[in-house]
């Protein structure tokens, strides 16, 4: 009976480090969406600043990095938990907390050090400086067509 209960909680306990790991690859991938949409968004932002106001194309670019930049942040500081729930797991190998995948009741530093961790800071600068210069580039070297369109009494002259 010892042996079929033994067996038995070996695999409650592989069942529940499967779900924790399955989060933190869900994690992991959120995080590399994120990366790929602020790149996406750059590029875009970019190329509107030959059409709107470099002014606000900047502004518009600076503020959804931000949101992206903390976003990432918030992945990998939840990531963090997770690890530490999954090493709890596997050092404490305890019913007490089984199949509670909340990661709020282990405590990791601030939001604000995962955004200013040595893995975000180098990318997201790296974005923001070239979004500046891609955006200063385009606007100044690229002349946008200009049509004069005019209304007289009323008639459309395109």
């Amino acid at each position: 009976m010892s042996k079929e209960r033994s067996r038995k909680n070996i695999i409650v306990l592989h069942k529940e480090i499967d779900l924790i790991q399955n989060c933190i690859t869900r994690l992991n991938h959120n995080s590399f969406i994120i990366k790929g949409w602020a790149i996406a968004v750059l590029v875009t932002c970019i190329y509107l600043s030959r059409i709107i106001s470099l002014e606000l194309s900047l502004f518009i670019l600076s503020v959804i990095l931000i949101m992206f930049w903390c976003l990432d942040g918030f992945f990998l500081q939840t990531e963090t938990k997770y690890r530490k729930m999954y090493n709890d797991i596997i050092d404490n190998k305890s019913d007490e907390n089984l199949y509670d995948l909340n990661p709020n009741r282990y405590k990791v530093k601030c939001i604000i050090s995962f955004i200013f961790s040595k893995t975000l800071v180098p990318l997201y600068l790296t974005l923001i400086i070239l979004s500046i210069l891609g955006s200063l580039y385009l606007h100044y070297t690229t002349p946008v067509k200009q049509e004069q369109h005019t209304i007289t009494k009323g008639v459309y002259n395109g």
